[in-house]
C-alpha cells in the first residue's frame, strides 16, 4: 500500500472525501516528521517508535570503482515496531501458515507420457576448419588520417 492507498483506506474509515482525507494524512505525517526533528522521537503507542539516529563517519567502497571513500556523519530515522503491532502480525502470519496447513491436498493420479517417435537428425556435410588469424605488423597512421575513437557497444532486449 502506498500513500494513496493509505488515503483512499481513510476517505472510506470516516466516510469523507479523498480530499479531505488527504489533508488528514498529510498533517499526520507532517506532525511526525517535525516530532522527529525536534525532539528526536515520536512515539505512537501499539503502532510503533519513529527515532532520529546519528550515525558515525566511516569509510567506505565505491561500488563502481572499488577504490575507497570516506562516507561522512548524518542523521536518519529509524523505526520500531511497538508491541500490539509486532503482536498482529505475528498472529497474521500464524494465520496464514495455519491455512496453509489446513489446505486439502488433492492427489492426482500419475499417468505415464506417451511415447514420442525421436526424429533422426540429418547430419551436415563436414566443412572445412576456419583458417587461422594472420598477426601483421601494426601501421602508423598518417599526419593527414585520424585515429577513430573507441565506440563503446549497447545492447537492447526486443521479442
Amino acid at each position: 500500500m502506498n500513500k494513496a492507498g493509505v488515503i483512499d483506506a481513510v476517505a472510506k474509515s470516516l466516510d469523507c472525501s479523498k480530499s479531505s482525507a488527504d489533508v488528514y494524512v498529510n498533517t499526520i505525517l507532517e506532525t511526525i516528521k517535525e516530532g522527529v526533528r525536534d525532539t528526536g522521537k515520536v512515539q505512537l503507542m501499539g503502532f510503533g517508535t519513529f527515532e532520529a539516529r546519528q550515525t558515525k563517519a566511516r569509510e567506505g567502497r565505491n561500488p563502481r570503482t572499488g577504490e575507497p571513500m570516506m562516507i561522512k556523519a548524518s542523521t536518519r530515522c529509524a523505526f520500531k515496531v511497538g508491541k500490539q503491532f509486532k503482536e498482529m502480525l505475528c498472529a497474521k502470519t500464524l494465520e496464514t501458515a495455519a491455512a496453509v496447513e489446513e489446505a486439502p491436498v488433492v492427489e492426482i493420479p500419475a499417468t505415464p507420457a506417451p511415447m514420442l517417435e525421436t526424429p533422426v537428425a540429418e547430419t551436415a556435410p563436414e566443412t572445412a576448419p576456419e583458417p587461422a588469424p594472420v598477426e601483421t605488423a601494426p601501421t602508423e597512421v598518417a599526419q593527414t588520417e585520424t585515429a577513430a575513437e573507441p565506440t563503446t557497444s549497447t545492447w537492447s532486449y526486443t521479442d
